[in-house]
């Protein structure tokens, strides 16, 4: 299975989604995660985008077959859709595609981190960053999130942690 990631303009995320998922063999999401909001009792967890202007695929297409029989649709709806090509992240390497797969658990958000705060590490005890300690960069413990260090677009990655 090979990763693609396109560029939307904001607000037209959904709609490329949509079209892109009526196609054989492709998966088109746009990735999100779980944040939390409030303290104590209140807390709770919403659904947020990581990346709103960012349509990931998934294909069994390699990146030549998918130009092919891409390149021209993504060129008819013009101002749409940009497919990156700066970098590897077109389409995503496999080391990203791993990391995603794992974060995201053969669904489109990722979910919150159990965890517990050992000589001021934070260490997780359950959820999808259970074996990448390594990556956690840092942790804010007022908001609720952790850092993670990787090279997917922006180079940082926010995950929700529960303490």
């Amino acid at each position: 299975m090979y990763w693609y990631v396109a560029r939307c303009k904001t607000g037209r995320t959904k709609k490329l989604v949509s079209t892109l998922n009526k196609q054989v063999n492709m998966n088109a999401f746009i990735p999100k995660s779980e944040r939390c909001f409030g303290r104590g009792e209140t807390a709770e967890f919403i659904v947020k985008e990581i990346y709103p202007d960012y349509v990931f695929i998934k294909s069994d297409l390699d990146q030549e077959a998918f130009d092919e029989q891409f390149k021209e649709y993504f060129k008819t709806i013009n101002g749409l859709v940009d497919l990156l090509e700066y970098k590897d992240t077109y389409p995503l390497t496999s080391e990203e595609q791993s990391l995603l797969e794992k974060l995201l658990d053969n669904t489109d958000t990722i979910k919150h981190t159990k965890g517990v705060i050992v000589d001021r590490r934070f260490v997780p005890t359950d959820g999808p960053l259970v074996g990448l300690e390594d990556m956690i960069k840092k942790v804010d413990k007022y908001r609720r999130f952790a850092t993670l260090d990787t090279e997917i677009l922006t180079g940082k990655l926010l995950v929700a942690i529960d303490y």
